[in-house]
């Protein structure tokens, strides 16, 4: 619950195949930017089939993302006129056409294209689809040039993460001298003591941690009322209108992409056609609430990331992303952009301009690809069958095997099974196969049961459902999925 994302450095069909379990109908919003397949982004195939392929890649993947939607959830994908009409028939047969929300006209280059033959391209799209047009709910955006009235928020917190076991830093006390109306987080003589404790007698949380709150005390307001005292923010009521099919604020170009990158890095930075922070806010503002799962499985140079972080600096949000690559740039660049954004969120010339970041606590990984997996797999038809049988009742299996049904059994990994000569059970040493990596136990099995990790210690992980794995003592039948397909 602590995680503010996940990184996956992966192939995205066989990542969003992993994380399934446990994220399952968890993800309120999903944008993707996914290759375009035109002349300036094409893609190597192995074959001449163009479309087809990659209308494929892109099908397989929908068809997935569909069931990490919650049941209110959408999807917001990027795309130009070349794969256009494929991409919506695509949408369609996965979300259904009747879960169709729209087709946004975005205008990321305002001058055009200059290479285009009779008419300079200044516009891409975004379709957005829902899971359930039912459940749907779309925000409204910002009102830009207008200032509304100031009003009072409950500097307590209400709702999930609002009491100090999930939010422990957020808990303290708060001073108040009522004849001053001085306000300190510093114990003095005739100070009160408030406490962010709701109406019940519950223990909550406030909405700042310490530094910030220091840094906005300006905008605290401490009421009183018969002996009770509440704190409240004051804020500028923002006014907001229906968004448009329409989009064309200068910021959403993506030459403003692709200065982010340079503000971050100088001229250290190494990807083409990043996508502007603030086109992608805004689709995830609308779209999501303050504690969402925000998911991009083409995360390209971690704009989404980047967005993600930047609209809960904004508003006090708790967004977590999701963000899956398998290029090398999930290194040289998606890390790097995200530490730094850690820090400070306005960077210049690659040097921070203040250390007013959001700060951040997220977990990355590489998955072993199925590709490399499968070169040691065997079929199992023939001369293993005998082996395949003795370790499918060590793993004490309760599916049945039939000698007319083949299945694929993982050599490799079978040699990382150990019988314990004085219990007769199988456990796992990854040291055998695995010898110069360190192998993720705690979150290969997250991912498999499909539960969260309520603690983890260096002798064992415990689940949120109070199992507890030893790393010293691996049951085999625990990665039994791993072992047999």
């Amino acid at each position: 619950d602590e995680l503010d994302g996940w990184l996956i450095k992966s192939e995205n069909w066989q990542a969003l195949n992993t994380v399934m379990p446990k994220f399952r109908e968890k993800v309120q919003t999903i944008y993707i930017d996914p290759p375009y397949n035109s002349k300036s982004t094409e893609i190597s195939y192995e074959n001449g089939y163009r479309d087809s392929t990659w209308i494929t890649l892109m099908e397989n993947r929908l068809k997935l993302a569909k069931q990490l939607l919650s049941r209110s959830g959408s999807i917001t994908v990027a795309i130009d006129d070349y794969e256009f009409h494929n991409l919506k028939y695509i949408l369609d047969i996965a979300f259904g056409k009747e879960n169709h929300v729209s087709n946004i006209c975005v205008i990321h280059n305002p001058g055009g294209r200059s290479d285009d033959k009779f008419f300079a391209t200044a516009h891409e799209y975004a379709i957005v689809y829902a899971k359930n047009i039912e459940s749907l709910r779309i925000k409204g955006l910002l009102k830009e040039g207008k200032k509304g009235k100031t009003q009072k928020i409950q500097f307590r917190r209400t709702g999930s993460n609002s009491t100090p076991d999930k939010r422990p830093n957020l808990y303290y006390p708060i001073y108040f001298n009522p004849a001053t109306k001085e306000i300190s987080l510093e114990k003095r003589e005739n100070f009160v003591e408030i406490l962010p404790i709701d109406s019940q007698g519950n223990k909550r949380v406030w909405r700042w941690g310490k530094e910030r709150f220091l840094s906005n005390i300006d905008k605290i307001l401490v009421e009183e009322n018969n002996g009770k005292y509440n704190i409240f923010v004051l804020e500028e009521e923002k006014e907001f209108v229906k968004p448009k099919t329409f989009w064309n604020k200068p910021s959403y170009a993506s030459s403003n992409g692709t200065k982010s990158l340079k503000d971050l890095f100088a001229d250290r930075y190494y990807f083409d056609f990043p996508k502007s922070v603030s086109l992608v806010k805004d689709f995830i503002f609308i779209q999501s609430d303050r504690e969402s799962i925000i998911l991009d499985f083409f995360a390209g140079s971690g704009t989404t990331a980047h967005a993600v972080m930047k609209l809960n600096k904004e508003d006090n949000g708790k967004r977590r992303f999701i963000l899956i690559e398998m290029a090398d740039y999930f290194y040289t660049v998606i890390i790097p952009r995200i530490k730094k954004l850690a820090f400070s969120l306005n960077w210049k010339s690659g040097k921070p301009k203040d250390n007013d970041g959001i700060g951040i606590f997220v977990k990355y990984y590489e998955l072993e690809q199925y590709e490399d997996i499968l070169k040691t797999v065997e079929y199992g038809d023939s001369d293993i069958k005998e082996y395949a049988e003795g370790l499918k009742k060590v793993l004490k299996d309760d599916f049945t095997y039939s000698k007319v049904d083949p299945f694929i059994f993982d050599k490799k990994l079978s040699k990382a099974v150990r019988i314990d000569e004085k219990t007769g059970k199988a456990f796992l040493d990854f040291s055998q196969i695995y010898p110069d990596r360190e192998i993720d136990i705690a979150e290969t099995l997250s991912n498999l049961k499909g539960l969260k990790i309520k603690k983890l210690t260096r002798e064992f992980v415990e689940f949120e459902n109070g199992d507890k794995v030893y790393f010293k003592n691996l049951q085999a039948k625990d990665f039994k999925e791993l072992l047999l397909w």
